[in-house]
């Protein structure tokens, strides 16, 4: 599943390995839901992870005993896309292609189905 928002209320636990992991939530204009990241992940994608980033995750939904509804994060993008000039190759064009993007929760269109609800960002 993937989901757009703005994460707010980051919160560090450890796994019984005593690995740093994270809870965070994860609000769109229509409700919140919480994410959870593991070591890897967390190692990975951590600068992406501060509270009020525009991020597009995707995930696999976990649904506890109690009806508790989280998301396990498996990867994480950002709304907002850095412009990589110094990462450019000898010899390529000057300009860089992949200017400052910034993308309006307005662009992300939630369909609803019997099955599940999907997200769908344009760009």
């Amino acid at each position: 599943m993937r989901l757009a928002g703005v994460l707010l209320d980051p919160r560090y636990g450890r796994t019984r390995d005593k690995k740093r992991m994270m809870f965070v939530q994860l609000e769109d204009l229509t409700g919140s839901v919480e994410l959870v990241v593991f070591p890897r992940e967390l190692t990975f994608y951590g600068p992406y992870l501060g509270s009020g980033a525009q991020v597009l995750v995707a995930g696999a939904v976990d649904l506890s005993d109690d009806g508790h509804r989280t998301v396990v994060v498996e990867k994480v993008r950002p709304l907002i896309e850095p412009c990589h000039r110094d990462k450019e190759k000898p010899g390529s064009r000057k300009d860089c292609h992949n200017k400052p993007q910034t993308m309006s929760l307005d662009t992300i269109h939630i369909k609803t189905s019997r099955h599940s609800p999907m997200v769908q960002v344009n760009q």
